[in-house]
This record gives C-alpha cells, sequence and structure tokens, in this order.
C-alpha cells in the first residue's frame, strides 16, 4: 500500500463558507425550498430595508457560483433518493384510498383520474407527481375527516323579495 493512499483528503481547496451551507440547506429543504431570494434573505441575515431588487440579484449570483450549484446538486439528489417515490408507489396508495373509498360508500373518481394523470393520461399534457399530490391532499383530508358538507342555507322567500321590489 503507497504512502499516496493514506494521506487525508486534501482540504486546502476553494470550501463552502458557512453562510453559503446555510443558503444551499435553506434552498433544498425547509420553507423557503425553491426560493433563491428567500433563502439567502435567512442565510445572508438581509435586514428589512434592503431592496429586493438587490437581494434577488446576489441571490442569482451566489446560485451561479459552482460551489453553491455543486452543493445543492448533492443535496437535491440526496433528498431525492431519501424521498424516492414512484408513479408506481403513488398509484398504489391511490388504489387503497380508492378501496377505502368504495367500503364507506362514498367513491370517488378522483382517485382513478390521479391514477390516470400520473401515467400522463386524461390531458394532453404530462403531469408531474407533485402537483397530483397538491391536488388529491384535499380530497384525502376530505375522506379521513369523514365528514358531510355543511347544509347549505335557505335562500330568501321569493315573494318577499318582490313585495320589497313594489314598495
Amino acid at each position: 500500500m503507497s504512502k499516496q493512499a493514506n494521506k487525508p483528503p486534501d482540504t486546502s481547496g476553494p470550501r463552502l463558507t458557512a453562510k453559503m451551507e446555510h443558503y444551499c440547506q435553506r434552498f433544498t429543504t425547509g420553507s423557503t425550498i425553491g426560493d433563491k431570494s428567500a433563502s439567502y434573505r435567512e442565510a445572508y441575515a438581509v435586514g428589512p430595508d434592503t431592496l429586493q431588487n438587490t437581494v434577488n440579484t446576489k441571490a442569482w449570483e451566489l446560485h451561479q457560483h459552482p460551489l453553491v450549484s455543486e452543493r445543492i446538486r448533492e443535496l437535491t439528489q440526496a433528498r431525492d433518493t431519501d424521498n424516492a417515490v414512484t408513479v408506481h408507489s403513488l398509484c398504489k396508495e391511490l388504489e387503497t384510498d380508492r378501496q377505502l373509498a368504495n367500503s364507506l360508500d362514498k367513491p370517488n373518481p378522483a382517485f382513478t383520474l390521479g391514477k390516470a394523470r400520473l401515467h400522463g393520461l386524461g390531458d394532453n399534457r404530462q403531469t408531474d407527481a407533485a402537483s397530483v399530490l397538491n391536488a388529491l391532499a384535499g380530497l384525502v383530508q376530505q375522506l379521513d375527516a369523514r365528514n358531510e358538507p355543511p347544509p347549505m342555507p335557505e335562500p330568501p322567500a321569493i315573494s318577499s323579495t318582490c313585495e320589497r321590489i313594489e314598495e
């Protein structure tokens, strides 16, 4: 075994600063995910009086930095691997939910529609899994609640409305 193999990796090259790392973390997780400007504001503690145009420019410049863009790629890849959601796994969940709805005598075609959209059917464009999940989240909450919708209020009597007009 050579002495080269036992050497620790070279860390003398360019590295991310703590603020750059914080930006990358904020950009790939939490409430600022995907928002360059909001992630920049949090990572660099930007004051409220700083112009939004300045923040946007600085965020864009930081995002273009090779070390930052590489770190974001690493974090995104790790997140995607951890959250491996596939069309197959989403369809399996939708089928389970559809069967539950049917067993509660509350069939809902939205589950079948969701499966169709995951496979690019039902409209002339491919639908990504995230948008289908967002669209179906409300339906699943309604199913979980198992409550009937509130009763509609009685409409005003027509005769009383007509009497007021004649007066």
